[in-house]
Order: C-alpha cells, then sequence, then structure tokens
C-alpha cells in the first residue's frame, strides 16, 4: 500500500461533466487497496458538494481533495468566489431536489464552510478562493452532531 498522502485538484467547468469529473478524481485517489468502506459514500457527497458550488456559487471554482492512507481520511473541498452560504432548505417530502447539505450532513464524518482563506489543502494555489465548502471521511468516524456541524463555519 502506498503510504504518502495522495493529492489531486480539478478546475471546475459550469457544466454537469464537472460533478462527473470530480467524482472521477476522488475515486481515482481512493483506488488503493484495501478500498476504504466508504468509498460509494464518497462520490455521492462529492456530487453533492460539486453540484451546489456550479448551481449557486459564481466565479472560478475549484476542487481539491487529499487522501491519507495510514489513517484512511479522504478530505475534498470546494471552493468558489461567492461569498452567500450554503443553506440547509426546508422542503415538501415531494420535491426531487434541495437535499444537497443534508445528504453532506448524514453521510460526512464531518464538513463545514471556511471562508477568505487558504485551506491546508490549498497550499500549493497562489490565490485563496472566497469559499470553501469542505468534507471529510474516515473509517471509524465519530460524526459530528447537527449542532457541532453548523459550527464548523470558519472565517480565515
Amino acid at each position: 500500500m502506498q503510504l504518502a498522502t495522495r493529492l489531486a485538484t480539478l478546475e471546475l467547468t459550469d457544466d454537469p461533466a464537472g460533478a462527473r469529473a470530480a467524482r472521477r478524481v476522488v475515486r481515482e485517489l481512493l483506488d488503493v487497496i484495501p478500498r476504504p468502506d466508504y468509498a460509494s459514500d464518497a462520490l455521492v457527497v462529492t456530487s453533492e458538494v460539486v453540484s451546489n458550488a456550479l448551481q449557486h456559487g459564481s466565479g472560478r471554482r475549484r476542487l481539491i481533495a487529499s487522501f491519507e492512507p495510514l489513517r484512511g481520511r479522504l478530505t475534498v473541498a470546494v471552493g468558489d468566489e461567492s461569498s452567500v452560504l450554503p443553506v440547509r432548505m426546508r422542503i415538501p417530502s415531494n420535491d426531487l431536489g434541495g437535499r444537497g447539505l443534508r445528504i453532506v450532513e448524514l453521510l460526512a464524518t464531518r464538513w463545514g464552510i471556511r471562508f477568505l482563506g487558504v485551506t491546508e489543502l490549498d497550499q500549493n494555489i497562489d490565490e485563496p478562493f472566497t469559499k470553501w465548502v469542505w468534507f471529510e471521511l474516515d473509517p471509524y468516524p465519530v460524526r459530528a452532531s447537527r449542532a457541532e456541524s453548523s459550527r464548523l463555519i470558519h472565517h480565515g
């Protein structure tokens, strides 16, 4: 097994292929033996975070992901140039959309939003994005409570 942290970045395009390309990047990061049990959850959460950035964000958008094989931790961050916070919506049960952040909250070990700062994943990139929505998945998660998740908004 490769023990070094694996990193990947992707400039997101403003079309449906952006989410597909992001899933491919994350799938390739997790292409290790043994593959983490959370691999399918990682693809779902990646799709949700990227789709939200493409639909509601503005300007340039970038995905940065890292996988730490020794800890089994995957971290994904999606940045854009909008200062508008993602909002968990209350939606009728028969609506087809609007559940993205709820899915992230349910599947991710931890997640949050970081403003105006370079994330730990983005140390090699010169210009910071305005907002980063990030999540982590661990093989042995202790999931954050809803109250803890809502406090994970950081102003860098």
